[in-house]
């Protein structure tokens, strides 16, 4: 069982299928010295469960997901 965008849907396996996802990532790091930097990132993910039909939203797991950091690279 899976919850997302406040709604809950079944996405059990069982058996032998297939399903579809796609992901789209976009990001960008800020080198403050050769040694540290900040990052920002973006990350969008849809799954569609096998049985699903594309124009019905109720076996479609949309997730996006924000992330910032800091790295030290040594």
């Amino acid at each position: 069982m899976v919850v997302g965008n406040s709604r809950q849907g079944d996405f059990g396996g069982g058996g032998n299928h297939t399903d579809f996802a796609w992901q789209v990532i976009a990001g960008a790091d800020y080198y403050w010295t050769p040694k540290i930097s900040t990052f920002m990132e973006y990350k969008f993910l849809e799954y569609t469960a096998y049985n699903a039909d594309f124009g019905n939203d109720d076996r479609v797991l949309g997730q996006q997901l924000l992330g910032a950091g800091f790295r030290f690279h040594f």
